[in-house]
């Protein structure tokens, strides 16, 4: 396979839920539009060198790896009405690598793999969480003890931040508990006693 690099261009298809007008009103369909996107990754690459990682050069252009950015050119058009969420964000990112190649600090991307687009407007947490969970997974294959320990202690390290939320929300509840049974009893009393 050949090694993906900047300025490879990356073709595919985004379906975004547009407005499309009728008689009745804008009706919510979802549409597909064309994506022609460049990688390039100007921050990426400052992240990498800011964090340590090498610069690899393949035919002159720098190496593309798992977190690079690809810009979509041109962008986006509302046609043939506007976008129910907002404008999209017109980039993607490509999070599959080889797992036994690494080059700069990440794994290699080859030509052929997917990058993953904006889902409607923005990429949801779940997204987020499922790359996550594909990094601790190639982690564990790689590297496993490395991985296992930094596991443990990021759970030994999230314990106390667990006690002290758990705490705020006791005192939460005996707050609304004690005000309300105060104002209960003093229902329930009744007027004081004629002298």
């Amino acid at each position: 396979m050949l090694q993906s690099t900047w300025m490879d261009l990356v073709l595919g298809v985004d379906i975004h839920i547009m407005l499309v007008p009728t008689p009745v009103g804008p009706v919510p369909t979802p549409l597909p539009h064309p994506f022609t996107g460049l990688v390039l990754d100007p921050m990426g690459a400052a992240m990498n060198a800011a964090m340590g990682g090498g610069v690899v050069l393949v035919n002159g252009l720098f190496v593309t790896n798992c977190g690079t950015g690809v810009m979509n050119i041109p962008p986006h058009l509302p046609v043939p009405g506007p976008f129910a969420k907002g404008i999209p964000e017109n980039d993607a990112e490509l999070w599959v690598g080889a797992l036994n190649v690494s080059m700069g600090g990440s794994l290699a991307v080859r030509l052929s793999l997917a990058g993953i687009d904006t889902i409607c407007v923005a990429r949801p947490e779940t997204v987020g969480i499922i790359a996550l969970a594909g990094l601790v997974v190639a982690a564990l294959l790689t590297e496993p003890w490395l991985t296992l320990v930094g596991i443990c202690v990021v759970y030994l390290l999230l314990i106390p931040i667990g006690i002290i939320a758990y705490a705020r929300v006791r005192r939460r509840r005996a707050r609304q508990d004690g005000g309300g049974q105060s104002a209960a009893g003093e229902a329930q009393a009744g007027p004081p006693p004629a002298a």
